[in-house]
């Protein structure tokens, strides 16, 4: 077998394989102890690239710089190359405590067919809902509206345009592989009118929340100054006790950021 002009991970590859199908031979002879010593002399394999989490400094992202999804940060280059590849938007949001999101990084994100289809399908982005809290209140109102409850691990999917067109919570692994599955062939195939769909779902539930979401742009859009006075006073309104003082809910002490805003 020709090596010549191999790089050194191409030719551990191929010493890999040749490796295995000698000591796959050995076995099917009868020869167990020639077998195992063929084992040993398998080559390292060079280990998947890790993705961009790999060294963010939060540590709930790092924990998935090395799954095999090739999870990127959010972003205004995310809906740029949503756009320049018309893929829909994976995102999935979640925080270092959240006990079923390490479930699902365990069994789904880590799983190679799942790994592969995310990556072929679609644009898989993972954030931190602590460093992320206004994208991630914008999507738990979504899945709320649409499912009647929301949670973690919080996983949207959005069109190039940015706007959610479905969203769910924690999924096994086969229910999530054939989820991926059905959304890809529906996107190939009807993706003016599921973009469209998600647009008036995005409008209706704006309209319906009123001042809840004033202050909460679509992923896609710019906030509106007004819009986010408004909401930030009905937050302010909302959160304050009238019988103790103080936030209501809260220790009595003033939050000084909002109050000074």
């Amino acid at each position: 077998m020709q090596c010549a002009g191999r790089s050194r991970d191409e030719r551990r590859t191929v010493g890999a394989v040749t490796a295995v199908a000698l000591a796959s031979r050995f076995w099917g002879l009868g020869c167990p102890k020639i077998f195992h010593e063929v084992a040993t002399l398998l080559p390292v394999l060079p280990a998947a690239p890790p993705n961009a989490l790999h060294a963010d400094p939060s540590p709930y992202l790092a924990l998935h710089g090395d799954d095999p999804v090739r999870w990127r940060h959010w972003g205004p280059e995310v809906l740029e190359s949503a756009r320049a590849e018309q893929r829909l938007i994976f995102i999935s949001s979640g925080y270092f405590a959240c006990h079923w999101c390490h479930v699902m990084q365990r069994e789904s994100y880590r799983d190679p067919a799942i790994a592969a289809l995310l990556n072929r399908r679609f644009i898989p982005v993972k954030i931190d809902r602590e460093l992320e809290p206004a994208l991630d209140a914008y999507l738990i109102r979504f899945v709320r509206s649409t499912r009647g409850s929301a949670g973690w691990p919080l996983n949207v999917f959005l069109t190039p345009e940015g706007y959610p067109l479905l969203g769910l919570t924690y999924a096994e692994p086969q229910r999530l592989r054939r989820l991926l599955e059905g959304l890809a062939g529906r996107w190939r195939e009807q993706s003016g009118a599921l973009s469209r769909r998600a647009r008036l779902a995005a409008a209706e539930l704006s309209e319906r929340a009123g001042v809840e979401t004033a202050g909460t742009a679509a992923p896609g859009e710019v906030p509106d100054a007004r819009r986010l006075r408004r909401a930030l006073l009905a937050m302010a309104l909302r959160e304050g006790d009238d019988l103790e003082g103080g936030s209501a809910n809260r220790r009595a002490f003033p939050w000084r950021p909002s109050w000074g805003c």
